[in-house]
Protein backbone atom coordinates (compact mmCIF):
# COMPACT_ATOMS: atom_id res chain seq x y z
CA UNK A 1 0.00 0.00 0.00
CA UNK A 2 1.39 3.51 -0.65
CA UNK A 3 1.41 6.50 1.39
CA UNK A 4 -2.36 7.47 0.37
CA UNK A 5 -4.43 4.81 1.68
CA UNK A 6 -7.77 6.05 0.99
CA UNK A 7 -6.39 6.11 -2.80
CA UNK A 8 -5.13 2.91 -2.57
CA UNK A 9 -8.67 1.83 -1.75
CA UNK A 10 -10.43 4.05 -4.22
CA UNK A 11 -7.95 2.42 -7.28
CA UNK A 12 -8.33 -1.23 -6.02
CA UNK A 13 -12.49 -0.51 -5.49
CA UNK A 14 -12.71 0.47 -9.27
CA UNK A 15 -10.53 -1.58 -10.38
CA UNK A 16 -12.08 -4.84 -9.52
CA UNK A 17 -15.87 -3.31 -9.46
CA UNK A 18 -15.33 -4.28 -14.02
CA UNK A 19 -15.56 -7.49 -15.83
CA UNK A 20 -13.94 -10.29 -14.73
CA UNK A 21 -13.55 -9.66 -10.82
CA UNK A 22 -13.06 -11.97 -8.65
CA UNK A 23 -14.11 -12.71 -5.46
CA UNK A 24 -10.51 -12.11 -3.67
CA UNK A 25 -10.64 -8.98 -5.42
CA UNK A 26 -13.64 -8.02 -4.07
CA UNK A 27 -13.08 -8.97 -0.85
CA UNK A 28 -9.63 -7.35 -0.52
CA UNK A 29 -11.13 -3.93 -1.68
CA UNK A 30 -13.65 -4.25 1.09
CA UNK A 31 -10.45 -5.27 3.73
CA UNK A 32 -8.67 -1.95 2.42
CA UNK A 33 -11.59 0.16 2.60
CA UNK A 34 -12.43 -0.93 6.02
CA UNK A 35 -9.07 -0.26 7.24
CA UNK A 36 -9.40 3.26 5.81
CA UNK A 37 -12.70 3.74 7.66
CA UNK A 38 -10.18 3.30 10.76
CA UNK A 39 -7.77 5.69 9.55
CA UNK A 40 -7.52 8.81 10.85
CA UNK A 41 -8.79 10.33 7.43
CA UNK A 42 -10.84 13.30 7.11
CA UNK A 43 -14.74 13.53 6.65
CA UNK A 44 -14.90 13.69 2.57
CA UNK A 45 -12.71 10.65 2.65
CA UNK A 46 -14.54 8.04 5.01
CA UNK A 47 -17.47 9.27 3.01
CA UNK A 48 -16.36 7.81 -0.28
CA UNK A 49 -14.80 4.80 1.92
CA UNK A 50 -18.62 4.37 2.89
CA UNK A 51 -19.98 5.35 -0.84
CA UNK A 52 -17.44 2.28 -2.17
CA UNK A 53 -18.15 -0.24 -0.07
CA UNK A 54 -21.97 0.05 -0.79
CA UNK A 55 -20.97 -0.44 -4.23
CA UNK A 56 -19.15 -3.47 -3.80
CA UNK A 57 -21.81 -4.57 -1.36
CA UNK A 58 -24.76 -3.99 -4.01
Amino acid sequence: MGQNPAADAQALALATLGPGATDAGLDAARQLLQRVLEEPVGKATKAEAKRLLKLLDA
